[in-house]
């Protein structure tokens, strides 16, 4: 599946520093229920995300990304608990399934998603960024050029 720049995954799990290679609990992402605004959107773009809590073990999110106030990109988004780890799937419109990324590493500061089969990004990597922030990053080969695009994000109050 081929992710569009525009695309916006602002996922972050706070995992205690317990946890080991890949191993994380979704519980513990209360904090970032809620809403998320882009942090250096261009003039006239608004990039959101909202994020539900994490009740059953699932934490689903929705990002949404406007020009002009007109809608032109949107993705579902979802964080299931398994096992012992977690998966990040990401679905774009078009897409008949989900596109699933394993959890790799968690720290207390940061998580590695991955997915080595996908077109691009290979990785998601989600980092607390500090009170209300939040720094996600996406990286991977782009055909055969090595590319990374940072999504800095804010709290923001639901509407």
């Amino acid at each position: 599946m081929k992710f569009k720049i525009v695309l916006t995954l602002v996922v972050f799990i706070a995992a205690s520093s317990a946890y080991g290679q890949g191993k994380a609990d979704i519980a513990s992402v209360k904090w970032l229920t809620g809403c998320w605004q882009k942090d250096n959107d261009k003039v006239g773009t608004l990039t959101l995300e909202q994020w539900t809590t994490s009740d059953g073990g699932t934490m689903f999110g929705v990002g949404r990304t406007f020009k002009s106030g007109r809608l032109v990109s949107w993705e579902m988004m979802r964080i299931a608990q398994d096992g012992d780890s977690a998966k990040f799937l990401a679905q774009l419109p078009n897409a008949t399934t989900p596109t699933p990324f394993a959890l790799k590493t968690a720290t207390k500061d940061e998580l590695i998603f991955e997915n080595l089969q996908n077109d691009f990004p290979q990785r998601v990597i989600y980092r607390n960024a500090g009170p209300d922030k939040l720094a996600a990053r996406i990286e991977g080969k782009n055909g055969e050029k090595e590319m990374a695009i940072d999504f800095p994000f804010k709290r923001v109050k639901c509407e």
